[in-house]
């Protein structure tokens, strides 16, 4: 189907060639009236005149179908649009170059600067969009040595031709000013920064939520340690924030996919990487889930005797009774016994005496069964155990067990070895000491 369309035929101005004594003539820009054919070179670009409007996400869409001819093509024209505005914007600097301090502050001067900030920006964004042609073309087998020799030595020499102050000021207003303005610059920079901080906000805040919930119901019904609690909250909060970080990414145009699919790439050497911790994570893992220990409770793991403080992702931190903190892998945690003294609420006190041989063994008995009913915080169920241990040949060796609760148990064991010594002094039960018999032979004069 034929299709009618205002095309604009786009031509250069009278430019004078690069070494050459002789300029050649060009033809003019005209707005024509022509039937496009579908198949023709310049359709998939006709629809839109070339120019610094054209934002660059939409050429690079417009260029991706294009053949090499068809780029070649598109590379002359985007190059006749440069050498115009390189002409006209020369014009404009060597006027102003010209003029003196007052006659830059004239009305004059002042319309001249305009125009000479505005080819400036103008100058920024077509040499991006000549740049995206070249990639393109020389993609798809193009040769781009001329063309990349000519823009750098425009850009060079305007860079070059930068050298007082006001022009320096002037270029750097024209750069943050191009940058600011495009479509890919400051404004849609701050959407895409506020976007995505409200976006990461609204998702921490939102796994905080369900961590808070989550660690009430699980309070409420009694299930599982505090350790796994707090271990659920954690990883409740943080797998929400990484879902809302990938969100927010994805809401600024950031590929996810291609992303995920790198860390997925990545991952058998991250694994051998991160072994240890991943060890220790789910040593850690087994240990909120079988309960041998929990916040709080006084334990012996791998030689070391403290309280268990806190637990994170790949380690237990203890804190011992005089008040080091020793931080243990939890693989080492897992894989060696573990002593909880504080698991149990009931525990046994072993109390081991040593009595003369001249002592009455159900008298001690009877004193110290009495000394334990006598104890508010002794327990009458298990009863408290007295017997008869061994003999040696200075003493009788008795053994005495009562029953505690676990947080009574070090105030009792005090409390009990003083009254068992003021007792037995005051019945006159003796504690035998270790004699050593000394003989002295005499030997003859």
């Amino acid at each position: 189907m034929k299709v009618i369309h205002q095309l604009f035929i786009l031509g250069t101005l009278l430019v004078p060639s690069l070494g050459a004594e002789e300029s050649k003539p060009v033809k003019q820009a005209v707005i024509v009236e022509e039937v496009v054919d579908p198949n023709s070179l310049h359709y998939v670009l006709s629809a839109d005149a070339r120019g610094v409007e054209l934002p660059s996400s939409e050429l690079r869409m417009m260029l991706r179908p294009l053949t090499k001819e068809e780029l070649g093509v598109e590379l002359e024209e985007w190059m006749a649009l440069l050498k115009k505005l390189i002409t006209d914007a020369s014009r404009v600097n060597l006027e102003i170059a010209r003029m003196e301090a007052e006659e830059l502050e004239s009305a004059e001067g002042l319309k001249l600067r305009e125009e000479q900030l505005n080819y400036r920006r103008d100058e920024l964004v077509l040499v991006k969009h000549i740049n995206t042609v070249i990639h393109a073309y020389e993609q798809k087998g193009g040769n781009v040595d001329l063309e990349r020799k000519y823009v750098a030595a425009v850009v060079e020499t305007k860079d070059a031709t930068t050298k007082s102050p006001s022009e320096q000021v002037t270029a750097l207003a024209a750069d943050f000013g191009v940058w600011f303005d495009s479509r890919e610059g400051g404004k849609e920079f701050i959407k895409k920064t506020t976007r995505f901080v409200i976006i990461l906000f609204f998702f921490a805040g939102f796994g905080k939520l369900i961590a808070s919930v989550t660690r009430r119901i699980m309070r409420r019904h009694h299930r599982g340690s505090r350790m796994l609690r707090e271990f659920i909250e954690k990883t409740i909060g943080f797998v929400v924030f990484v879902i809302g970080f990938f969100v927010a990414l994805a809401a600024v145009g950031v590929h996810v996919g291609s992303m995920l699919t790198a860390l997925g790439a990545g991952g058998v050497v991250i694994g051998f990487a991160l072994q240890d911790s991943i060890v220790n994570f789910w040593s850690g893992l087994m240990i909120m889930i079988y309960k041998p220990f929990d916040v709080d409770d006084f334990v012996l793991i791998d030689g070391v005797k403290g309280k268990v403080e806190r637990m994170s992702f790949v380690s237990t931190t203890l804190v011992t009774i005089d008040n080091k903190e020793l931080v243990i892998p939890n693989r080492k945690a897992w894989g060696n016994t573990i002593t909880n003294y504080t698991g149990r609420s009931v525990r046994r006190i072993d109390f081991n005496f040593s009595i003369s041989h001249d002592d009455d063994i159900e008298k001690a008995g009877e004193l110290l069964i009495e000394l334990a009913k006598g104890h508010e915080k002794v327990l009458g169920k298990p009863e408290p155990v007295f017997g008869v241990n061994g003999l040696t040949d200075i003493s009788v060796d008795l053994f005495f067990r009562p029953w505690v609760k676990t947080e009574d148990y070090w105030p009792v064991y005090w409390e009990l070895n003083k009254q068992i010594k003021a007792a037995f002094d005051r019945e006159g039960i003796t504690i035998p000491k270790p004699q050593q018999e000394l003989t002295l032979h005499q030997g003859a004069t």
